[in-house]
């Protein structure tokens, strides 16, 4: 049997490589069935910078579907998830209309909670829900006719015209159970990535779950934690690291168990290695000794959530905030020099658009200028999506499900967070050789008002919000200036004129 998935997305797929080595400790699957892996770079290759420019989306998918077809496999394994949704259907069709022998099995968080309506569209598939490494195990095994549990828990799939779905599977104990997913193709992965410059990173998975509830999220949504331990963790990513290779640590919260946590980075502190790790957490957990410790072991990026520091959106959200720990670890974070950023959400219930802005002016107090901001994703499955009645939320069906508008915010405020995002983004690129937005308390009382300012003159000038590169007539960088009050002399650059004035 010849099993290939077709990984659609940013980076080289950890989850079908996992898949694979945990299905390979069954004697029966490590004789009997190969696996292959077909990686893509949609995003790079829609912006041109791996095939030419006239490559659409639909001629990609047809190049996929040669690609298949052309390792002739028996089951064909793909994620979904909200930002190759439409991709992943689409070739799927093409894949059944071509192949239609071939078993396709689907995954990922964006079916876990839209089986029903996928089984509608696609009812040829087998869906694996939650966690899947079992249940995809099991189904190889039943269709190589070999001893399988009678019932395979964790799937769904349609039988004589109606849907299937069994009940939910166990969990693994430990992450421990799954060998490490790129023992054998390590040279494959860094071929991957120099191929690929869009790719300079590969995923790895130390926790699974997350003990906290946020009603916005889904990671929460799993029966429990589970762990890899540090004796599996720190040579598995030592190899990594010393490829070169920067690592993302997909855990939802990195340093949850600071114990363990700080086991690995003292384990990982002093290995001579030109990789990088990006990880994400929650600021709150971190003390000087954790910051002490990342600095020294290689991460290299650090995402804090934040969302808001609005009580009635906290509430919301069911999340936590503490003012004066959250400073305190920010304060870490920058005497380390470890390179951070933060994330609000703009769209959130019992909230406004003049809270986001709060929000905003928080961040910018602590001498922070790298903020993510994100529009609310109303997920299906989330505690947000349940409860959407009580805040009159709006959303669009289709993937990625951005929020229209609610009680507290109208649409037309979405729409002006949205250009104020933008703008934000914008200044960050003009103005990166300036120095000026870790500067904008030099320059005004309020980041986040001259901001609005600047987006509100680009929208009132005709600037496309929707593509900025496109035609555009106006500067941000001469807004902003002409806002904060900066005079640029003749001929001199805007970060000189600065200097001067700072």
């Amino acid at each position: 049997m010849h099993c290939m998935f077709i990984n659609i997305g940013n980076c080289p797929s950890l989850a079908h490589r996992g898949l694979a080595a945990y299905a390979r400790l069954e004697p029966a699957i490590a004789r009997r069935v190969k696996f292959s892996y077909l990686d893509y770079n949609v995003r790079d290759a829609l912006q041109g910078s791996a095939l030419h420019a006239e490559f659409t989306p639909a001629s990609m998918l047809d190049e996929m579907l040669s690609d298949a077809r052309a390792h002739e496999p028996d089951v064909i394994g793909l994620n979904v998830y909200i930002w190759n949704v439409d991709l992943v259907y689409n070739l799927v069709e093409r894949l059944h209309a071509m192949m239609p022998a071939a078993r396709i099995v689907l995954g990922g968080r964006q079916t876990d909670h839209t089986t029903q309506d996928v089984l509608a569209r696609l009812p040829y598939v087998t869906i694996v829900r939650g966690e899947a490494e079992g249940a995809f195990r099991n189904l190889l095994l039943a269709w190589l006719d070999e001893p399988a549990p009678t019932v395979i828990g964790s799937i769904s799939y349609v039988e004589n015209g109606k849907q299937v779905h069994t009940p939910q599977g166990g969990y693994l104990e430990s992450l421990d159970e799954i060998p490490f997913a790129y023992d054998d193709c390590l040279d494959e992965i860094a071929s991957l990535v120099d191929r690929f410059p869009g790719w300079p990173r590969v995923q790895y998975e130390s926790t699974r779950g997350c003990p906290y509830k946020c009603s916005f999220c889904l990671y929460g949504k799993l029966p429990k934690v589970s762990y890899r331990s540090p004796d599996s963790v720190i040579p598995e990513l030592t190899r990594l690291l010393e490829r070169d290779l920067t690592v993302e640590i997909v855990d939802p919260v990195f340093a949850l168990h600071k114990k363990r946590t700080k086991e690995i980075l003292r384990g990982l502190a002093g290995k001579v290695s030109t990789g990088l790790m990006t990880v994400e957490t929650y600021a709150e957990l971190l003390d000087e000794e954790m910051v002490e410790l990342m600095a020294a072991s290689g991460v290299g990026h650090v995402g804090v959530g934040l969302q808001s520091v609005d009580p009635q959106a906290l509430e919301t959200m069911v999340r936590n905030f503490n003012e004066e720990k959250y400073r305190r670890s920010i304060e870490l974070m920058q005497r380390y020099d470890l390179e951070f950023y933060v994330d609000l959400i703009y769209g959130l219930p019992d909230s406004d658009y003049e809270a986001f802005k709060r929000s905003v002016d928080f961040v910018y107090s602590m001498g922070v200028s790298r903020i993510q901001m994100y529009r609310l994703l109303m997920l299906p499955g989330s505690e947000m999506t349940t409860g959407a009645s009580e805040h009159e939320m709006r959303w669009n069906a289709q993937a990625p499900y951005e929020l229209l508008a609610n009680t507290t915010w109208p649409l037309e405020h979405v729409l002006t967070a949205q250009r104020f995002a933008t703008t934000y983004q914008l200044l960050q690129r003009r103005l990166a050789a300036t120095g000026l937005m870790d500067r904008m308390l030099e320059f005004t009382t309020s980041p986040a008002g001259l901001i609005e300012r600047i987006a509100e003159r680009l929208h009132t000038c005709g600037f496309n919000f929707l593509a900025p590169a496109r035609g555009a007539k106006i500067d941000p960088l001469e807004v902003f200036c002409a806002e904060a009050g900066i005079r640029i002399a003749p001929q001199q650059s805007p970060a000189a004129q600065a200097s001067r004035a700072g």
